[in-house]
């Protein structure tokens, strides 16, 4: 039963890797010394038929192909899983320098031919074996240039805003690097950096550098953006190398079996970098606000029929590469019936070898008050692409709006193509014409002072001045205790609106509620501080709640809480979570400002 049972189980890993996918790859070092001696590669998932060697120029083949092989067979909860390398080696020789091409290799596996990928390889000039031997043999392998550090610049030229990437490299050329400490990195001045994402772990790349080939490792990276014109010059990056040198020499037979290091701690600082940084051209459109890169625009709104006082959401798209986090909001001109708010940013933004890539959305709140039709203008945006070297300017498109009366009844005007809200008043005929008729006139020998209409006109006039003096003083006080009942009373008012708000709550009637809630604060602040609903504006309530020495804190929560329920208005969805807060919050400012304002 046993045999069985493995059988079974030796019958299945075929099947899975019979059925695996076959991977043909090729590797070798990319960089290498004339003379010196390196192994190429050739690994295969699977078992093939047959071989194909690859086409080999530029280095003498001393060994290979070779072959090598290994499998490894599990099983895990009853799943088997078997994986199979095979690996054909060659050990090749650089001739002389140059680029030289390592060509395609093939296999055939169950039938069906599989190809590497052909890949160069750079020889450079290396040192004389003499060099060498004396090198090895000295106590410290950190000599002057086997050890560097450099700040490496994309770009040593560009314009203002434009984008370069500096790259802190660490270059090792037959030192043996154990740790570093105590990095001070440069400040950058006169730049807006932003460091791009490099791998946590610290790895040495071949590389070559004016003909030698060293062992380069990234340290860190930044995306740097110039702010200031002419030369800016980078301050050195200053590191501390903890490298490990090898003992003194043998002093007996017995000091030959065994080898000696020790850790030395060696202080590298790199050269001083410079970039010169070109002025913009001098033909500014208009529009241009600093953006530098290649943009594009877009803009969308969430309904273009509605009716007033109802919310709505236009947004602005910006996309491309640059200094995308340095763009500001476009301007825009909205009709002047539409209120409109600070607008919302949403970013995904992305620092990378290529620059700064992604988007950058602004997302306007708007509320028409007036019925008719609108017309929301193109925007304009315009970026400098350092590529052409000219301003380019891309625009949106005209987004046209049809408004509805409010069927509320609300405060609205209607219009139509934009037209501001006016206010109609009937003006009284003010011109009395000539008479033409013929008039008689009488004429008056005595002194008007001695008649006695005289008298009883002048004590008319006192009589009616103090009249109109009680009058105007009743009308006053009258008005002066209509003030004073609203200001009494705004508090119970006040808390029957928001037990509206309550109800609304409990029904879940998102929109009721909030409007009840908005009318509730808004009320509250008409009657308390005596100013018509109408005239009623978030400056002036903020400057008469100031002038009632009403804590900031307190106004700015106010401030929060009606633009919670203006937003909920157009975005009921991103505000269905904070409803109770917001009640809460709403109840506790207004006992707050009823026991500040007097």
């Amino acid at each position: 039963m046993k045999r069985f049972i493995l059988i079974l189980l030796f019958a299945c890993s075929q099947l899975s890797l019979f059925s695996q996918e076959v991977v043909f790859e090729a590797s070798a070092s990319q960089v290498v010394e004339v003379g010196e001696r390196f192994p190429l590669t050739f690994t295969l998932n699977a078992k093939p038929s047959a071989f194909a060697q690859p086409e080999i120029r530029g280095f003498s083949v001393l060994a290979g192909p070779s072959q090598s092989s290994s499998s490894n067979f599990e099983v895990i909860n009853g799943q088997v899983s078997q994986s199979y390398t095979l690996v054909y080696t060659y050990i090749l020789q650089a001739d002389k320098e140059g680029k030289y091409r390592i060509g395609s290799a093939e296999v055939k596996v169950n039938g069906k031919t599989y190809t590497s990928t052909p890949f160069e390889i750079e020889v450079v000039k290396g040192e004389n074996s003499t060099n060498q031997a004396d090198r090895s043999s000295q106590n410290s392998e950190s000599e002057s240039g086997d050890l560097f550090v450099r700040v490496e610049l994309s770009k040593q030229s560009v314009y203002l805003g434009e984008a370069l990437v500096a790259t802190i490299k660490l270059y090792s050329r037959g030192v043996s690097v154990s740790n570093f400490e105590n990095m001070t990195f440069p400040s950058f001045n006169g730049f807006w950096s932003q460091e791009i994402e490099t791998p946590s772990q610290f790895v040495f790349q071949r590389e070559s550098l004016n003909g030698k080939v060293y062992s380069a490792g990234v340290i860190k990276k930044w995306l740097l953006f110039p702010q200031q014109k002419g030369k800016i010059k980078i301050d050195p990056y200053i590191l501390d190398c903890i490298i490990q040198v090898r003992g003194n020499a043998p002093q007996n037979i017995f000091d030959g079996f065994f080898t000696s290091s020790q850790a030395v701690k060696r202080k590298l600082v790199s050269s001083i970098s410079t970039v010169v940084v070109k002025d913009l051209p001098a033909n500014q459109p208009a529009t241009f606000t600093g953006a530098v890169g290649n943009f594009t625009i877009e803009s969308t709104i969430d309904r273009t029929k509605l009716k007033a006082n109802e919310a709505a959401s236009y947004r602005i798209k910006i996309t491309g590469n640059g200094n995308l986090k340095l763009i500001s909001a476009p301007k825009i001109s909205f009709p002047p019936d539409f209120e409109s708010y600070d607008p919302k940013i949403t970013e995904s933004i992305k620092s990378q070898n290529s620059g700064s890539t992604g988007f950058k959305i602004f997302e306007y709140p708007l509320i028409p008050r007036s019925a008719g039709d609108f017309t929301i203008p193109e925007v304009q945006f315009t970026f400098f692409d350092p590529q052409k070297g000219t301003y380019t300017t891309v625009k949106t498109s005209d987004i046209a709006m049809t408004v509805l009366p409010d069927p509320n009844g609300g405060s609205q005007v209607v219009s139509s193509g934009g037209v501001s809200k006016q206010d109609l008043k009937v003006l009284g005929k003010d011109i009395k014409y000539i008479s033409i008729q013929p008039q008689t006139f009488e004429k008056v020998n005595a002194l008007y002072i001695t008649n006695w209409l005289y008298y009883v006109g002048y004590l008319l006039v006192i009589v009616i001045s103090i009249l109109l003096a009680l009058f105007l003083s009743v009308r006053q006080k009258v008005k002066s205790d209509v003030l004073l009942y609203k200001n009494k009373t705004a508090n119970k008012i006040a808390k029957k609106r928001l037990k509206n708000a309550a109800i609304a709550l409990k029904l879940n009637d998102n929109d009721s509620y909030f409007d009840a809630l908005h009318n509730a604060i808004l009320g509250y602040l008409s009657d308390k501080l005596s100013i018509k609903s109408g005239e009623l504006t978030s400056e002036r309530a903020v400057d008469l709640l100031k002038e009632k020495s009403v804590a900031e804190k307190t106004i700015s929560d106010l401030l929060e809480v009606l633009s919670i329920c203006e937003f909920a208005r157009y975005s009921p969805a991103a505000t269905v979570e904070r409803r109770e807060e917001v009640y809460s919050n709403a109840v506790e400012l207004i006992s707050t400002l009823e026991q500040t304002i007097r």
